[in-house]
């Protein structure tokens, strides 16, 4: 019960750190995006300084996107010569974060393995919101179980979806009805796309997800194209706005709220 209580701990802090981690974000890749439009060095120094602040809220998720939009800039920032410059100072900055970050992403790793171990896949209270949504998904093939019935804030709101007892959710962590509205919290919202599978099964998941990343497949093709700096400048955040919300939504929380 240490684990659990340790990790489900764990879970409220990095949900709040999350919403800051998501704003830093957004900074980091407008900044980059600024610096496509005015091509002024200090938009690259802002874009820097937020990727130390990421990189120093230890979520390896973070850091990954973080990765990726420094990534896609370096595709995009024209010249050879900024193209280095910019590699070059990420090959320096990421080596000196993560040696001040190693101790805290160990443990951080560590404190998930052993919550894992202790309860199984099946009863994680992010991994157990997957396996159900995929059943629900199955059973109510091809539509799912219907709106506000798993994983979203109508199922939960003066109302105690059945769907949870039906799949075993309720007995998972603190996701009982009477946690609902206590000071220890609940996890039935910490993932979204569990609540989407569910909800809308295959046929309405596959149609809700071309519809969310469209926005970011319809900019990398004009960025690809334009050479106008200002549509390349707005289309750079506007890739990054669907991605970084949907990778927030498989782990920490559901974007809705």
């Amino acid at each position: 019960f240490g684990e659990i209580a340790l990790f489900s701990s764990t879970i409220r802090t990095a949900t709040v750190t999350a919403a800051t981690e998501t704003q830093t974000l957004s900074l980091n890749s407008e900044s980059l995006s600024k610096f496509l439009h005015v091509k002024s060095f200090k938009w690259i120094i802002f874009a820097l300084v937020f990727t130390v602040f990421i990189f120093l809220t230890g979520l390896k998720k973070s850091m990954l996107e973080s990765l990726f939009i420094w990534t896609l800039f370096v595709i995009f920032a024209g010249t050879i010569r900024l193209k280095i410059i910019s590699v070059f100072f990420l090959i320096i900055l990421f080596p000196l974060v993560l040696s001040f970050m190693y101790q805290q992403i160990l443990s951080d790793l560590q404190i998930n393995i052993n919550y894992l171990n202790d309860v199984g896949a099946e009863s994680h209270v992010r991994l157990g919101m997957y396996f159900a949504s995929f059943n629900i998904a199955i059973d109510n093939f091809p539509f799912g179980s219907g709106m506000g019935s798993f994983g979203s804030t109508a199922s939960i709101y003066n109302f105690y979806s059945p769907v949870y007892f039906e799949y075993g959710i309720d007995k998972i962590g603190n996701n009982a009805p009477e946690f609902i509205n206590s000071d220890v919290g609940h996890t039935l919202l910490d993932t979204f796309w569990p609540h989407i599978l569910a909800e809308c099964g295959f046929f309405g998941f596959l149609l809700f997800s071309l519809l969310f990343f469209y926005p970011s497949y319809s900019s990398i093709k004009i960025m690809f194209k334009s050479k106008n700096s200002s549509i390349k400048s707005l289309c750079f955040v506007t890739v990054f706005i669907p991605i970084i919300i949907g990778i927030d939504g498989l782990a920490l929380y559901t974007p809705e709220i």
